[in-house]
């Protein structure tokens, strides 16, 4: 489901809320190259220089799905909030213990 970046957000809080005891929730992130432009591409057409490619971000867990574009002129800003939420939400993760290694001499 294509959604705005802000409702993009608040869904994604409620998604890592709702995984938080149990699941995973898988994040991709990718330039989105319009249909057009491939089209334009297997035609052989030239296409302008100074195209700006917005970035396509898609989150699935389990079933639920959740995408949105993001221009890349706005990319700097969603990039923070992004990880200002992805960050809050990684109170899960434990610490690996790590295991002293024995001077064999």
């Amino acid at each position: 489901m294509l959604v705005d970046n802000e409702k993009f957000f608040v869904r994604l809080d409620e998604l890592f809320l709702s995984q938080k005891d149990k699941g995973s929730i898988s994040i991709t992130m990718k330039r989105f190259c319009y249909p057009q432009l491939k089209q334009a591409k297997k035609e052989k057409v030239e296409l302008p220089v100074d195209i700006e490619y917005p970035c396509l971000l898609r989150v699935a867990a389990g079933q639920y799905k959740l995408s949105t574009l993001v221009e890349s002129k706005d990319l700097l800003e969603f990039n923070q909030k992004y990880f200002n939420v992805a960050r809050n939400h990684m109170v899960a993760l434990k610490k690996k213990d790590k295991k002293k290694k024995k001077d064999t001499k």
